[in-house]
């Protein structure tokens, strides 16, 4: 180790930092697309929820009113 060549190390060491760089690239696109796609649960999930909460309320009204026909 005291007799090495930097020369002979440094393109090795360029060879790597390109190759983290890449996964490192690859990590955040990986990490970003998952808070896409977290988010657009979360409106679909908002959407549906909205739905349904609405479809009860349509449903107990429409009963109120057949229980007052009778």
């Amino acid at each position: 180790m005291h007799a090495y060549d930097p020369r002979l190390l440094a393109p090795i060491v360029t060879d790597g930092s390109k190759i983290v760089a890449g996964i490192d690239r690859a990590g955040q696109n990986g990490v970003a697309e998952l808070r896409y796609r977290r988010r657009g649960l979360a409106l679909s999930l908002g959407a549906i929820l909205l739905v349904v909460v609405g479809l009860v309320f349509k449903v107990r009204q429409i009963e109120r009113r057949a229980n007052h026909r009778v």
